[in-house]
């Protein structure tokens, strides 16, 4: 593959261990492939209701925040690497496929967080949704 493919690879990121060996492989993936990176950090929706209307600009601003505070690793770990940031609101498997289908990425690339032995049945709830949403192949790091 070249830069010529478009290769696009959707890094959904949450801050953990595992976000920051999936930014690690992206990297490499990216710079195999020229392609480039879309880190997105998801964060859950909240309604008008939740803050009665008053202070809706200060909870997103502070969901902004926990936004790049959950990408920052993964996008040190970027430079170099041609990328993106995206946040987005909603369901996290729901959203990382919904925007891997909006933003035409090819690749999905997603840390789980592995706990042991019943890491088959837990293996992150999101990862497993995730799988059944994206439409494109999905690499999933431990």
């Amino acid at each position: 593959m070249t830069a010529t493919d478009g290769t696009l690879i959707l890094l959904p990121v949450d801050g953990s261990e595992t976000c920051r060996r999936a930014a690690e492989y992206c990297a490499w993936f990216a710079r195999a492939t020229g392609g480039r990176v879309l880190v997105l950090n998801v964060q859950p929706a909240f309604e008008d209701w939740q803050t009665h209307g008053i202070g809706h600009d200060v909870a997103r601003k502070h969901r902004e925040d926990l936004a790049k505070t959950g990408a920052a690793a993964a996008l040190e770990i970027l430079a170099g690497t041609p990328n993106e940031f995206l946040m987005a609101e909603g369901e996290p498997a729901e959203t990382i496929g919904r925007i891997a289908a909006e933003k035409n990425c090819t690749h999905v690339v997603m840390g789980t967080r592995g706990l042991g032995k019943v890491s088959g049945v837990l293996m992150g709830s999101v990862a497993m949704k995730t799988f059944h949403l994206v439409g494109v192949p999905i690499t999933f790091i431990r």
